[in-house]
Parts: C-alpha cells; sequence; structure tokens
C-alpha cells in the first residue's frame, strides 16, 4: 500500500511538471462592457500570502473560529495531517487531524456566529476529495466526498448563503456549509486550472478568478450575471486573488506581476 501511495503521487508530480495551456487565451466572452486597466504592479509578497513566511512553506489561515472578534491563525501539520489552531498571542488551541492528505483549508466567516473551519484533503478511499466542516471546537457539522476531486476552494455569499465554490470539470460548483448543491455555474476551459478565487463585487454579480498550478501559468476570470456568464477571459500568469471595490465600482485581480483592473464601459 505505501509503494502504490508513493506511486501516486510521484505520477501526479509528473502530470503537473508538464504543465497544461489553455486552448484559447484573450477575452473570449464580454456582454457587459468591462475595461481591464493596468494598475500597476502586485505586491511583492502576493504569491507568498497563503504561506506562513516566504521562506517557511508552511501553509496558513486566519479568521475569526471562536467568535471573541480577533482572528486565530490556523497551521498545516506536517506531511498533510491536519491543522493546529493558534490564538493571537500564538498559544496552541487545538490540533485537527486528518486522515487524508490536507490539500486545501480556510476559515469561512458565516454571518452572526463565528466562523467554520473547512478541511479539503484527497486522495481518499474513492480517489475523490473530502470536505469536512468543523467548528474550533473540532466538531464536524458536515462532511461529504466529491468525484472529480477539486484542487481547491473558496468561499462568498450565494443568494443570501454563505456558501463553498470549486472547480469541477467545466464547471463552477456552489455547496451549502451542509454539502446541499446549490447551483452549477458553466465554466469552459475550468478543466486545466486547480485554484478559485470568488467575489460578489459588481453590482451584485459574481466574479470568479480560476489559476493554474505548477507549471499552468494562466489565470481565467469569469462574471456571472446570475447563473448566467456574461464575461470570460484567459491571460498568462498566475492569479493570486481579487481585491473588490465599492459595490458597482469594479474590481482588481492580483496575478504574479501586475495588478489589472476591471471596469464598466
Amino acid at each position: 500500500m505505501r509503494m502504490r501511495r508513493i506511486l501516486f503521487l510521484v505520477a501526479a508530480a509528473l502530470l503537473v511538471a508538464c504543465g497544461q495551456r489553455p486552448p484559447t487565451v484573450g477575452v473570449l466572452r464580454n456582454e457587459v462592457g468591462l475595461r481591464r486597466i493596468d494598475a500597476g504592479p502586485s505586491p511583492a509578497d502576493v504569491a507568498a500570502r497563503p504561506f506562513l513566511a516566504p521562506d517557511a512553506l508552511v501553509r496558513v489561515a486566519r479568521g475569526d473560529l471562536v467568535g471573541d472578534g480577533a482572528s486565530e491563525t490556523i497551521l498545516a501539520l506536517p506531511n498533510g495531517r491536519g491543522v493546529a489552531i493558534r490564538d493571537a498571542a500564538g498559544h496552541t488551541l487545538r490540533q485537527i487531524t486528518t486522515a487524508e492528505y490536507l490539500t486545501h483549508f480556510d476559515v469561512v466567516p458565516v454571518s452572526g456566529r463565528q466562523g467554520y473551519l473547512v478541511l479539503y484533503t484527497y486522495p481518499n478511499a474513492e480517489d475523490g476529495g473530502t470536505f469536512r466542516v468543523v467548528t474550533a471546537e473540532g466538531v464536524t457539522i458536515a462532511q461529504w466526498t466529491e468525484k472529480p476531486p477539486p484542487g481547491a476552494f473558496d468561499s462568498a455569499v450565494w443568494n443570501g448563503e454563505t456558501a463553498l465554490f470549486y472547480l469541477q470539470g467545466d464547471e463552477l460548483v456552489i455547496k451549502s456549509l451542509q454539502g446541499e448543491l446549490l447551483g452549477r455555474l458553466a465554466s469552459p476551459g475550468a478543466t486545466v486550472f486547480r485554484q478559485v478565487y470568488v467575489a460578489d463585487v459588481v453590482g451584485g454579480e459574481l466574479v470568479a478568478v480560476a489559476s493554474g498550478s505548477g507549471y499552468t501559468p494562466y489565470h481565467m476570470l469569469c462574471v456571472y450575471s446570475g447563473t448566467k456568464l456574461v464575461y470570460q477571459e484567459i491571460e498568462p500568469e498566475h492569479a493570486f486573488g481579487i481585491e473588490a471595490g465599492e459595490r458597482g465600482s469594479g474590481f482588481t485581480v492580483l496575478t504574479r506581476s501586475r495588478k489589472w483592473r476591471y471596469e464598466g464601459s
């Protein structure tokens, strides 16, 4: 079994190393008159933000899990075996272990209460990915399997409800924190991307930025009005997030070297 897991990890690494290029690059759809404006260089640390420090490749997330108004720091344990939750003073409150490899995690804020910690692990016994939603006390409130497995996830409000978003094939999947399917949005070409960032920033529309991993240095921007895809663009460079302006005033996509501002015509 150990040899099988080693061979799997080697094969996965080789697959990532090959990289994938999107079939088309540029603006593919623009039904809302968006303009792309160079807003200057990205912050020097933009690629290092998911880690504890630029020279310490320990993955980290921050957010209020306890509900005291202060952010806790969540650190990945060695070998992808879970997380440690630390308070503002650096004291470890709790460790939450995972039976499968911890691929991605984040604190998901929920209106009216403290946030939840979402752990995503891969692979499970079915060669899929496992989502697990837990409280600060380590209590699991929901768990489900996704197959084919996504690469990562993000959270935002969808129809008034906090939801999780992740890529699956050429779709952006939306699920509640209980694992209930809320929607699937068309995202043509999304198969080659891994990471996703979402925000509700343009007059109530949903903005999603997908980014490649490893040697796939491209990103894709999709804007949805309701469930309809109204803007799509694929460009070179990895992306690392969205900066939202005031509602209706546009948004900014952070890539490895540049900030790209999007505004209506």
